[in-house]
């Protein structure tokens, strides 16, 4: 299953939203963000959400350089540890559990 494609943005109007090109804001959305624990935590969720596609991207990126790497046997201890902790993220972010997202 694939996301909603990026660029993501935040805009707040009557609440705080993660928007695409392709949203009308605040109608369609690829999120809402609660307010629950204020509006400056609200802000600092919304852009770590809207960021998403774009660590996603980069995270795939770094496991295509450093896979080459551990196959020549040149990848180290913190080489290793990075590229099994961006195989783990990317795995959180795209794996379908149970049917849903």
């Amino acid at each position: 299953m694939s996301h909603t494609p990026g660029p993501w943005f935040v805009e707040q109007t009557d609440g705080i939203y993660v928007c695409h090109s392709g949203t009308v804001c605040p109608v369609t959305t690829v999120a809402e963000v609660g307010l629950y624990y204020g509006e400056k935590v609200a802000l600092a969720n919304a852009q770590l959400a809207a960021a998403s596609p774009t660590l996603l991207k980069e995270l795939a990126h770094l496991v295509r350089l450093l896979e080459p790497e551990l196959e020549a046997g040149r990848l180290q201890v913190p080489g290793l540890a990075t590229l099994n902790g961006a195989k783990a993220a990317i795995s959180k972010a795209t794996d379908v559990q149970g049917g849903e997202r």
